[in-house]
């Protein structure tokens, strides 16, 4: 029986040789199932996606919309003054967010948000502040 010499990445879905994927003991051919370039994005929080485009969320443009100071939000947030506004700057160069971290910042600088799903032709549109989290 021939072994194989490629795998499909389960994270970028691209077929590779196997040695673009790191050695597992448990995995399928002995490797893992996440290519060497998808593992490496996920240990530095990019991915193909976040790497080709700006940020989907801008958090900084909606507080300066508000007209707010990073300690303003860090108050609205609810952090202390000693960390709050350093928080607030980490939490807006983030890619990558929780549902309910964007609803809280949301909520603090007094915004609306809306989520818009297009499935086959058909809009839905759901207010997200009117979810609890």
């Amino acid at each position: 029986m021939n072994e194989p010499t490629e795998k499909q990445c389960s994270s970028c879905r691209q077929t590779k040789p196997l040695d673009e994927f790191y050695s597992a003991a448990t995995g399928k051919y002995g490797r893992k199932s996440i290519c060497k370039t998808c593992t490496l994005d996920k240990q530095r929080g990019t991915s193909k996606v976040q790497r080709s485009g700006p940020p989907p969320v801008d958090l900084k443009a909606i507080r300066n919309a508000a007209g707010m100071s990073l300690w303003d939000m860090a108050r609205a947030l609810g952090m202390t003054a000693r960390s709050g506004d350093v928080n607030v700057s980490q939490i807006e160069k983030r890619k990558d967010w929780k549902l309910s971290s964007l609803l809280n910042y949301f909520r603090a600088a007094g915004a609306e948000a809306e989520l818009v799903v297009t499935v086959r032709g058909k809009t839905l549109r759901f207010n997200l502040l009117g979810v609890d989290t």
